[in-house]
């Protein structure tokens, strides 16, 4: 076994904020001096702060969406040095971002149009695995495609998506509910595709994190499936629109 797959040795450096291997084999956690970091870009309407980190053994450059959980205590608890929104850096890689949403919602209106369905967005590949003692740090593409299917849903009533992301399927679709107290509904179900039922409470509320935004979260109507191992989540809503993302 290489040495950089091999556990980093005890010492008294503290672990990096988030897990990170490169596909070359570099892993951050054997030392994080062999990756460069770049600036911090703040997501709007989202518990996301978005880096570039720069593998320097092979060059690679991965643009990572960091689930910050709080994003008004992470700020507070960082000097105001790490973030800077003017720099250049920061400018493009927030620029990369709303490009990723844009990209991926055509994709989806393509799918409708041409297909008369929504194409199916499938990252089952990802690795979930949302730690309790520091940040979890997927691909920006994965935060970036899950809002263009909340923004693709929003404007269709009625009209499901699904998105794989690793071993969960996540279904979401904006429901008219006529016989409930508000006439419309966002609506998620989370189902472990690999092993049904087995849906960690971390893994959850970081799927959730990635379609509702911070303020509509306390507002969200849970409950588990009712035939299958499933949990669904309700965002109930009087328009026929929801708050941008």
């Amino acid at each position: 076994m290489s040495e950089a797959l091999e556990p980093r040795h005890t010492d008294d450096r503290p672990r990096p904020a988030f897990a990170l291997r490169c596909a070359c084999g570099t892993d951050i956690d054997v030392s994080d001096q062999d990756f460069q970091f770049g600036p911090l870009a703040l997501v709007a309407h989202a518990d996301y702060c978005l880096v570039t980190v720069r593998c320097q053994p092979c060059g690679t450059a991965h643009h990572l969406a960091i689930w910050t959980i709080d994003q008004q205590r992470f700020i507070s608890e960082l000097n105001a040095k790490f973030f800077r929104p003017e720099h250049p850096d920061v400018v493009a890689l927030a620029e990369r971002y709303h490009e990723a949403v844009q990209q991926r919602r055509g994709e989806l209106e393509i799918g409708y149009l041409h297909l008369g369905r929504w194409r199916n967005i499938d990252l089952s590949s990802l690795v979930v695995d949302v730690p309790a003692d520091r940040f979890f740090a997927p691909p920006m593409a994965v935060l970036a495609a899950a809002r263009a299917v909340r923004q693709a849903v929003a404007t269709r009533p009625g009209v499901p998506a699904v998105m794989r992301l690793g071993p969960y399927a996540c279904r979401l679709s904006f429901d008219e509910t006529p016989r409930a107290r508000h006439p419309y509904a966002l609506h998620l179900s989370v189902a472990n595709a690999v092993l049904p039922g087995h849906l960690p409470a971390r893994d959850r509320h970081w799927l959730v994190s990635l379609f509702f935004i911070p303020s509509e979260q306390d507002l969200l109507l849970m409950r588990p499936g009712p035939t299958a191992p499933v949990f669904q989540y309700r965002l109930p809503a009087y328009e026929p629109e929801l708050n941008p993302c």
